[in-house]
């Protein structure tokens, strides 16, 4: 079968040849062979392959040499790359006869053109810069998909707080510890009258002009003097709690939620999240209205999808500055608390 032009070999060629003890293919264009090509030349001891255009010979190449004696690859381009460690590690341990190997030659890479096979061996080539762009790469994607990740938990930490708030309620729930903070109970009233959301930027603003004549408690040595107990978390929080378990706890404890809508308070994924549990307790029947301030005159597009059912049909308080619009805001915020007592009471 010499010096007939073979490109490839089929692996069934040889299947009847069990008898075969020499084969000669050398000074063909052969790159490679499968796997099975000589699965059944069980007295195959002489090959010789010389002369073609073999590059690369890995374990499965030779698996079935159980009884060669001699094998031949004198000129053959071989690739003395990384690829060819296994081959060069296999030449110096096999018990075959690799005829004329000293005269065996390196034909690329460049640098190694030229050069004796037997020169060649993985202590001579550099391969750790293949592991290297590979450790670089993964570093990067994990680098990257780690500040995703981050950056998604964050945006979202107000949400997957809710969730595992919820979880550990469950939890204690089941396990018959009964639940920890204000709930209510059958006939009890609500501990408080509003919940204010308000971005803590708003903190004066909430004092200046919500709490005067509507709040009946006190802050800062202040007495409001007003008829409804407002839940304010820079007064009202319990110290050491969850931020999650003030607002979800608090906000269940009350009869309305009262936003204090401001650009500042758009501008943050906790409030955001405290629209998202109120008008799921609203939902719920927990509250029983969301009051909306309207103070930077916002409109529909500017709040969550799920409020801006309420902004367009104008179902909010509108905040002025003149004196005139003051009073009428503040008799229409004290008339909407009481309108929502005197619902509770009747039911």
């Amino acid at each position: 079968m010499t010096n007939n032009q073979l490109t490839q070999l089929p692996d069934p060629i040889f299947k009847d040849l069990i008898n075969l003890k020499y084969l000669n293919i050398s000074s063909n264009k052969i790159s490679s062979w499968g796997d099975n090509l000589f699965k059944r030349t069980f007295q195959l001891e002489n090959l010789d392959l010389s002369q073609n255009m073999i590059a690369l010979v890995n374990s499965s190449s030779v698996q079935d040499f159980k009884e060669i004696k001699t094998l031949d690859l004198r000129q053959n381009p071989f690739a003395c790359t990384c690829d060819l460690r296994w081959f060069r590690d296999w030449m110096n341990t096999t018990t075959i006869s690799i005829l004329h190997n000293e005269a065996y030659l390196c034909n690329s890479p460049p640098e190694w053109h030229g050069k004796k096979l037997l020169s060649f061996d993985r202590h001579k080539i550099n391969c750790v810069w293949f592991t290297t762009i590979q450790i670089i790469v993964a570093a990067v994607c994990g680098f990257l998909a780690f500040v995703i990740v981050i950056a998604v938990v964050y945006k979202r930490r107000w949400y997957i707080k809710l969730r595992w708030y919820r979880i550990q309620r469950s939890v204690r729930r089941s396990g018959g510890s009964g639940a920890v903070g204000y709930q209510k109970l059958d006939g009890d009233v609500n501990k408080y009258d509003a919940y204010i959301c308000s971005a803590s930027e708003n903190y004066q603003w909430v004092l200046k002009n919500i709490f005067p004549g509507v709040d009946c408690g006190d802050l800062e040595t202040v007495t409001f003097g007003g008829e409804f107990k407002l839940y304010f978390e820079d007064r009202d929080a319990e110290p050491g709690k969850a931020e999650v378990y003030n607002i979800i706890e608090n906000m269940e404890a009350s009869r309305v939620v009262l936003i204090i809508l401001t650009r500042d308070f758009m501008a943050k994924e906790r409030y955001k999240f405290e629209i998202i549990t109120a008008i799921d307790l609203l939902e719920k029947g927990k509250i029983s209205d969301i009051l909306i301030v309207n103070v930077d005159g916002l409109t529909a597009r500017h709040v969550p999808r799920l409020l801006r059912r309420k902004m367009e049909r104008h179902d909010f308080l509108t905040w002025e500055d003149s004196e005139e619009a003051k009073l009428t805001f503040k008799e229409q915020l004290v008339d909407g608390l009481r309108r929502k007592r005197r619902m509770e009471n009747v039911i």
